[in-house]
């Protein structure tokens, strides 16, 4: 292990410092990994939050419509269930259905992953607000005293 690294991975036991292995790193990363990843169950939450940022109704994120105003929220939707659950591309349709009922197609849900990629490479403005969003559905704000 290169220098650095072995101080990354060194912890306290018990009043003494030790380097930890390979496999409890690994341990580690998984375990934290797993806590920063949200519940699949929380779909309905990721939708309402994509709804209020981009201020559309939820009807409207499961619409058949194609105007920029309501597919870029879709697919920023699709995007944020891609990163924040362990839902593959066909789960993540079954999420967003149409006015039929049936699922958008993993095929759809993927190339509008891959739209919200291209445009947070390029669109500082957009990723720094869909990133606000993420951090927000992974760390939500406590519960006011009322």
């Amino acid at each position: 292990m290169k220098p650095s690294l072995i101080q990354m991975v060194r912890v306290p036991i018990k009043g003494r410092t030790e380097v930890m292995s390979l496999e409890q790193v690994q341990k580690l990363i998984a375990d934290l990994t797993q806590v920063l990843r949200i519940n699949s169950s929380d779909s309905h939450r990721i939708k309402l939050a994509v709804c209020a940022e981009f201020g559309i109704r939820l009807g409207e994120l499961d619409s058949d419509q194609r105007t920029d105003r309501i597919v870029f929220p879709r697919q920023v939707g699709y995007w944020l269930h891609r990163t924040l659950t362990d839902m593959g591309l066909k789960e993540i349709g079954k999420c967003f259905p149409n006015r039929n009922g049936s699922a958008r197609d993993h095929g759809t849900v993927h190339h509008g992953c891959q739209v919200v990629d291209k445009r947070m490479a390029t669109d500082k403005a957009m990723r720094d607000r869909i990133i606000a969003l993420q951090t927000l559905l992974t760390n939500p704000p406590p519960p006011e005293n009322t």
